[in-house]
């Protein structure tokens, strides 16, 4: 509990883009298909079409379906210039679509805003779905459909003008300026009196959210559509402009003529005082089962666009990255183990390195891919203890997930290993030689005392390490060296940097006898 917020996250997005990367490389260790189109082919192919899919809905959302045609046509074009190789038809087209991500973004710059809105809030949405169905429950059953219904009736037939913001599952706040909050229970009073020509906010909208009246006065953006909004006024032109930028659905009433219209999804339909009631509650119902049927039908939603965007995708990747070809190449690549328990030591591999044949799309693969992000990975965990013969597999080859295995030579190694055990022994300083005259050794210390030793099963324990012996000839005073220590036959180091040892010799002065 006392990890920062954002280490606790980071830790899980760790954690999940390692099981993806594990699943990738699963899959891409499948045979390819008809040796052309290999599993990460299919992602690629998958991607493109959802970000194709993704263009097509918000171009038909801001109806602007003539230039969608128009980037289109000019997307063919390339792809017959790519296929007839025609080099400046080619060169010109490459040099337009470096810029039109540029274009996009400043012609449809509240689309994207828009979309990348709702993505940001998925996990916000899925959450809260359970409440929102229970928040507009309540508002259907409360009777509070029937006091809006009677309040804009009575509007319209005095011929006073109103707005009624009624939001869908994306937030309204950023559309909206200006107003006050009021957080009230929905009342055929309220409204009314919200709405008096006398009230010094009657000109504004209302935003109704679940059973209450959340805030009056409020400013809506007016509709872009020039040609629609030419003969209606400032209310109709603001209740369609906010239908355009969100899912909300917006009540107006006519201060001119009295009629009733209804504002959403960039839409403006008149409607009789009998079917408010009838609107509002089909709007409700709809939010509050939309994540139900998204969930059942989320395959067959906008279908004939998804078929079109994988359509496009699938034959982008013909017209660009088949071309490319099959790029194969070899590399000579070490063999190492994993999984390997202390006690198993490896005391030969023949061959040390193999010879691996891998083929990818295009060279682009092979670019940024060394030999030493190539490796032979041995599951230390089933070998046994003497000469172990190991038949090499494609899925024992670490590897970018989109390069296959094509080849290996040779197809089996021997692995001789032995079972040891490790122990603790205690380090024998050794001594040559005599120290001078009226001089006698007090002691000898060694650093470190112990080293781990590696003993093979069946072998007995030494009962200490000698080390090299350190000559004291005609020593005075203490001497320090550092010597090697001398393992055992048949026993080796467990840390073969551990094999020199500190060793100091004191020396004093023989006490003479009366």
């Amino acid at each position: 509990l006392s990890w920062p917020p954002t280490m606790f996250v980071g830790g899980y997005v760790s954690l999940f883009m390692e099981i993806l990367r594990a699943g990738i490389y699963a899959l891409s260790n499948l045979t390819n298909l008809s040796g052309y189109a290999y599993v990460t082919a299919l992602l690629d192919i998958g991607i493109i079409a959802s970000l194709i899919y993704t263009a097509i809905i918000l171009f038909r959302r801001a109806r602007s379906y003539i230039v969608m045609v128009g980037i289109a046509l000019l997307g063919l074009l390339y792809g017959f210039a790519l296929l007839f190789e025609l080099y400046l038809t080619t060169l010109v087209m490459q040099a337009f679509f470096a810029v039109i991500l540029i274009i996009i973004v400043v012609l449809f710059q509240e689309e994207l805003r828009r979309f990348f809105e709702r993505v940001a809030t998925v996990g916000t949405r899925l959450q809260e779905v359970t409440s929102t169905k229970t928040e507009q429950k309540r508002v259907i059953d409360g009777g509070l459909i029937g006091e809006i219904a009677r309040a804009v009736a009575q509007l319209a037939q005095r011929k006073i003008g109103a707005l009624l913001i009624f939001p869908g599952e994306e937030n309204v706040d950023r559309h909206v300026t200006g107003g006050q909050m009021l957080d009230a229970v929905i009342s055929e009073d309220l409204l009314l009196a919200v709405f008096d020509p006398n009230s010094p906010a009657h000109d504004g909208a209302v935003l109704v959210q679940s059973e209450r009246l959340a805030r009056f006065g409020l400013h809506l953006p007016l509709s872009s559509q020039m040609e629609r909004v030419a003969k209606m006024g400032t209310r109709h032109t603001a209740a369609l402009g906010l239908s355009e930028r969100c899912d909300a659905m917006v009540l107006v009433v006519s201060e001119e003529r009295g009629t009733i219209s209804l504002a959403r999804n960039g839409e403006l339909t008149k409607i009789q005082p009998d079917d408010i009631a009838e609107s509002l509650s089909g709007f409700f119902t709809q939010q509050a089962e939309r994540e139900a049927r998204l969930n059942r039908s989320m395959l067959l939603r906008n279908l004939p666009q998804k078929l079109i965007s994988l359509g496009i995708a699938t034959l982008l990747w013909f017209l660009v990255a088949f071309p490319a070809g099959t790029v194969q190449r070899d590399f000579v690549i070490p063999v190492s183990y994993q999984n390997l328990a202390e006690e198993v030591v490896v005391l030969d591999t023949a061959p040390a390195e193999i010879t691996v044949s891998l083929s990818g799309r295009g060279r682009a693969p092979f670019e940024s891919v060394a030999s030493e992000n190539i490796q032979l990975v041995i599951d230390g965990s089933s070998l046994q203890d003497g000469l172990n013969v190991i038949r090499l597999e494609e899925g024992m080859i670490r590897r970018p997930t989109n390069i296959s295995v094509v080849n290996m030579h040779p197809d089996e190694i021997e692995v001789l290993t032995e079972f040891v055990r490790r122990v603790d022994v205690p380090v024998e300083p050794k001594t040559s030689g005599s120290v001078a005259e009226g001089f006698i050794i007090e002691r000898v210390v060694v650093t470190p005392k112990t080293i781990p030793v590696l003993v093979p099963q069946g072998i007995e324990v030494p009962q200490s390490i000698p080390t090299q012996a350190v000559a004291v000839d005609g020593l005075i005073r203490n001497r320090t060296e550092t010597v090697l220590v001398e393992p055992p036959a048949k026993t080796r180091l467990a840390v073969p940097e551990q094999a020199r040892v500190s060793v100091t010799v004191e020396v004093r002065e023989a006490d003479l006898e009366p």
